[in-house]
């Protein structure tokens, strides 16, 4: 994976295609992710 850093302040739409046989998985893990601001908390 080829990200590195996101420079996106809150409140900002990310669109991101995934593709490959793992895409619903790799999916999941960066929702999850977000969603636990990056592991920073609220």
């Amino acid at each position: 994976m080829g990200l590195l850093t996101l420079a996106a302040e809150m409140g900002t739409v990310l669109s991101i295609k995934i593709t490959g046989d793992d895409a619903n998985e790799v999916g999941v893990a960066l929702t999850d992710l977000v969603s636990d601001f990056f592991g920073e908390g609220q």
